[in-house]
């Protein structure tokens, strides 16, 4: 695995296990991959990809994050909702950076793709 995939693994393990907080607690995977200093050409292709095999995914390929409550669409842009990353509905977003590391480890050239490494 190269550095810039290690990195974005090592990330992604970190706010699943909640040892650094994203960037930006009101935005989702996509958007902090994104604000990473590594650079993601397709932050938003590599979640799309990786969640279509996470079996808690709602869905949707946009929205993949279950919400107790709410269909995932209108929990990400919700006023109501307080931060993506806390409760349920935060500990189901870090469950999925857990499956998009472990995607990653499986699908090397894949992810490398969407880094922008191909």
């Amino acid at each position: 695995m190269n550095e810039k995939l290690q990195y974005i693994v090592d990330t992604l393990e970190a706010w699943a296990d909640d040892q650094i907080p994203p960037r930006d607690k009101y935005a989702g995977i996509c958007w902090n991959l994104g604000l990473l200093p590594c650079g993601v050409r397709d932050a938003q292709g590599l979640v799309m990809e990786a969640a279509f095999s996470w079996p808690e995914s709602s869905g949707s390929l946009g929205y993949p994050v279950p919400h107790p409550e709410m269909p995932p669409l209108i929990a990400y842009n919700s006023p109501l909702t307080e931060s993506l990353w806390v409760g349920e509905y935060g500990a189901a977003r870090r469950r999925l950076c857990q499956h998009i590391a472990n995607w990653c480890r499986a699908n090397p050239g894949m992810a490398m793709y969407f880094l922008g490494e191909d």
